[in-house]
């Protein structure tokens, strides 16, 4: 994308000019190079347009996402339609070959069988000895309460709080 590697050069640009301004400054009397002040002047307002236009693009970015975002929701609302419609016909078929007996029919495009096998039920959960259970654990650090307790003034270990600046583009 060259508009962020636009930014990318735009930025270094002006570090380096704001530098060298710094550079250039007399140490009696502060005074500095005016080309330098002009050359980062107009690195800045370079720099503020290249940044305004990849803002926009990250702007335009994100309404994408958010409209293929809808879609996956739109299309995953479809298939737990059809999901469902599809088990209620394989119940009925289901249903319909046991009360006929038919337990095997072929057919140009579908056949439909069926096949003994074993599925485990658990009646009561509560009787089921421990061996036979497993057990999940999972830990995850509350970070909402380290935070409140870290601000309130007490010390967790493992934790601290950083500032940090976040960007807004809107």
């Amino acid at each position: 994308m060259n508009e962020t590697r636009d930014l990318y050069l735009i930025s270094n640009d002006y570090k380096r000019l704001y530098e060298l301004l710094l550079d250039s400054a007399d140490e009696e009397t502060g005074e500095v190079d005016k080309e330098i002040v002009a050359a980062l002047n107009c690195a800045e307002n370079a720099f503020e347009n290249v940044a305004v236009n990849v803002a926009t693009v990250y702007r335009m970015l994100g309404e994408e996402s958010e409209r293929f975002a809808a879609e996956i929701e739109r299309l995953t609302a479809i298939r737990k339609r059809i999901d469902g419609k599809r088990e209620r016909v394989k119940r009925a078929i289901s249903e319909a070959c046991e009360r006929t007996g038919v337990l095997s029919v072929k057919g140009m495009y579908a056949n439909i069988a069926f096949r003994v096998s074993e599925q485990t039920v658990i009646e009561n959960v509560l009787e089921i000895p421990d061996e036979y259970m497993t057990e999940t654990i999972t830990r995850t650090p509350n970070k909402t309460r380290i935070k409140e307790a870290i601000k309130a003034g007490k010390e967790i270990p493992g934790a601290s709080l950083k500032k940090v600046q976040n960007i807004q583009i809107k």
